[in-house]
């Protein structure tokens, strides 16, 4: 990784004398291991490294981009800005002074250990009669500086390590996968190993048909929910009247159960002490107690719908402009570990996977359609699976929350720490 000091001082030397612009350096490096049985290995690097400018003149804000990072570049890059046919601004999105923020050291990729890992989870796989066929690593560190003429400068970085592996159990020969998300480089073999035979013997149970009963979403289920509420209440959405929301001067409420912060210090996956146009990011609490206090904010469209930012600005990379979306989000958790929210209740429906619920949402009332494998618990015990249609909305799903787990885990692209959920009522059909 570049020293992200070294580029700042040499931001702020080419920003000097200049008004209203902005230099902004990303690099992000990914590392992909595949290892079969026979432990050969396969790994793929990928690195994007590039410094971006923006220029506010009069009422205009310009972009440009180049990849890559020389030192020497940067004027030409700071004029490019200033010949860019930009988009009307009414407000200097850079005016604001120094936080003082200090610099985060970024920590590299780490990729030790990995060879180790995966020969001791095709042994622990054959002692579990499970199958590995083959495991995957993949590790991402995606870092960032920025720096503004008003003499603005920090910087940050987000780190995902995810372990997988394909199997199938003895019984039959279906293929399976699984895989886990954690910002550093850890992991429970052994809670690997038990979640992967679960997930095998729940594929193994008869087809039943159920109604009306309590619905346990995982937390990878919950991560899903919540990143797709967390995508509609954001200053660019109500710039946009992409939402449901109708601005915030009426109360909206979800169960009291439900806090959702956001750059919550719990959540591990970013460090950095400024976002992607350089606001501070600190703790903001979004929900309280089922009571929806602000949404996800930018300056950009912030200021456009009179809110301040939550510090909640994000660029993909060097090549796009920022957006608003979360990075540090975490969700409150509860009492009972998962086990125990199983058991608690008579008879729960438990759903791990929402695949294509982005595709079916409707931006303006939250509601969905989409189909999911569920799994009948009664009181603890699998029962039995069926496909079912759940037919709701994202502010009915957390309105009607009536328990939390209390184990959280990471989900979605890695931003949101969240609990498993307990929903009851909802509307599902057996398919």
């Amino acid at each position: 990784m570049l020293r992200h000091d070294e580029i700042l001082a040499a931001f702020l030397l080419a920003l000097a004398g200049r008004r209203g612009q902005e230099l902004f350096f990303s690099e992000s490096k990914r590392l992909c291991i595949e290892i079969d049985p026979n432990r050969a290995v396969r790994s793929k690097m990928h690195t994007a490294v590039g410094v971006a400018g923006r220029t506010y003149t009069g009422r205009t804000l310009s972009f440009a981009y180049q990849d890559g990072y020389c030192r020497d570049a940067l004027d030409d890059l700071l004029e490019q800005c200033c010949r860019v046919v930009g988009t009307e601004q009414t407000s200097d999105p850079f005016a604001m002074e120094s936080q003082g923020t200090e610099l985060v050291e970024v920590c590299d990729l780490e990729d030790g250990q990995v060879q180790e890992v995966a020969n001791s989870l095709f042994e622990e796989g054959k002692k579990a009669a499970l199958d590995i066929r083959r495991v995957y690593f993949q590790g991402q560190v995606d870092s960032y500086c920025l720096a503004n003429n008003y003499g603005l400068r920090g910087n940050g970085y987000s780190a995902l390590y995810s372990w997988g592996f394909e199997y199938s159990s003895s019984r039959d020969n279906d293929s399976f996968a699984y895989y886990t998300l954690h910002p550093r480089n850890t992991f429970d073999l052994h809670t690997m190993i038990t979640e992967a035979k679960t997930a095998a013997i729940m594929a193994d149970a008869p087809t039943l048909v159920f109604r009306d009963v309590p619905v346990v979403f995982t937390r990878s289920a919950t991560a899903v929910l919540l990143f797709s509420l967390m995508s509609l209440m954001t200053s660019e959405a109500l710039w946009k009247k992409h939402t449901f929301l109708r601005g915030l001067k009426e109360p909206i409420i979800v169960s009291e159960k439900v806090t959702v912060i956001e750059n919550s210090r719990q959540n591990l996956y970013h460090r950095g002490g400024v976002d992607g146009e350089g606001s501070p990011k600190k703790e903001i609490t979004i929900i309280e107690r089922g009571i929806v206090r602000t949404v996800l904010s930018d300056l950009l469209t912030g200021q456009s719908v009179g809110l301040e930012s939550t510090g909640s600005s994000y660029r993909h990379s060097f090549r796009d402009m920022p957006r608003v979306r979360g990075t540090k989000i975490a969700m409150s958790a509860g009492d009972d570990t998962e086990g125990q929210l199983l058991s608690k209740y008579p008879d729960l429906a438990v759903i791990s996977n929402l695949m294509g619920l982005a595709a079916c949402l409707d931006p303006t009332s939250s509601r969905f359609q989409v189909a999911a494998d569920a799994y009948l618990y009664r009181l603890g015990h699998i029962q039995g699976k069926s496909r079912i249609l759940i037919n709701s909305s994202l502010i009915d799903i957390f309105r009607n929350v009536i328990d939390i787990g209390s184990e959280r885990g990471y989900g979605a692209d890695g931003s949101l720490y969240v609990p498993s959920i307990v929903v009851y009522p909802i509307s599902i059909m057996c398919i």
